[in-house]
C-alpha cells in the first residue's frame, strides 16, 4: 500500500511539473530584447554578475515601427485621458522588475497609463532602419535579469540632449502600444520628463 501511495505522489508531481512547463509565458511584444544576450566586453558593471553595455546595441532581423510612426501613435494617445499613474521609483527593485515584466506580457492592461521609472539609459539600432531607439533598462534585485522600455522624447535630440549610454536615469511618460507588421505588440513610452540621476 505504501508503495502505491508513493508511486501515486511521484506521478502527480511529475505530471504537475510537466503541465507547468508546457506553456511558458512569452512576452507578446517586439520591444527591447533579452539584454543578457547583448552584453559586450565594453560594459558598465552595476553589481557583480550583471552588466549593461556602454555602447549602442545593433540588433538584426527585427521588425520595428519607424520612430515617425511611434510619434504619431504617442500624439493620439496623449489626447486621451490618462488611465492613472504608476510610480515605480517608490518601489523596491523586486517590485519594480515584477511590475515592468507584467507590463511587457500584458501591455493592454497598461495602455494610456502614466509611468515613472528609474533605470539605465541604452540605445538600440536595427539593421536596415536608420532610426535610433532609446530605452530605460531596469535590472531585477539579483542583477541577473533585466527588462527594458523603449521611449521617445519629442523635446530632445539624440545624442546631444542625452547622457552617456549606461547612465542612471529617471523617466516619466505615457505607456503606448502599437503593432508590427507581423501582428506582434510593440510597446514604448512617450516621455513628459527625462533626467539623469546620481546613484
Amino acid at each position: 500500500m505504501k508503495k502505491i501511495i508513493f508511486l501515486s505522489i511521484l506521478i502527480l508531481l511529475f505530471t504537475g511539473c510537466k503541465r507547468k512547463n508546457a506553456n511558458p509565458v512569452i512576452p507578446a511584444q517586439n520591444s527591447v530584447k533579452d539584454i543578457l544576450e547583448l552584453q559586450t566586453t565594453d560594459s558598465l558593471e552595476i553589481l557583480p554578475g550583471s552588466v549593461i553595455s556602454k555602447t549602442e546595441q545593433t540588433l538584426e532581423g527585427m521588425n520595428v515601427p519607424p520612430v515617425s510612426t511611434l510619434k504619431k501613435i504617442a500624439e493620439s494617445t496623449l489626447e486621451k485621458e490618462s488611465q492613472g499613474m504608476i510610480d515605480l521609483t517608490s518601489m523596491n527593485s523586486t517590485m519594480i522588475y515584477s511590475q515592468v515584466f507584467e507590463m511587457m506580457i500584458m501591455p493592454e492592461d497598461y495602455e494610456n497609463t502614466d509611468i515613472k521609472v528609474k533605470g539605465f539609459f541604452q540605445v538600440y539600432s536595427y539593421e536596415g532602419n536608420p532610426d535610433k531607439y532609446l530605452s530605460v533598462i531596469i535590472p531585477d534585485a539579483t542583477q541577473c535579469c533585466q527588462q527594458g522600455i523603449e521611449f521617445i522624447c519629442p523635446d530632445k535630440k539624440y545624442p546631444e540632449d542625452y547622457p552617456p549610454i549606461g547612465s542612471p536615469i529617471e523617466v516619466t511618460g505615457r505607456f503606448c502600444i502599437t503593432y508590427t507588421e507581423n501582428g506582434l505588440l510593440y510597446t514604448f513610452m512617450q516621455l513628459s520628463d527625462f533626467k539623469t540621476i546620481s546613484e
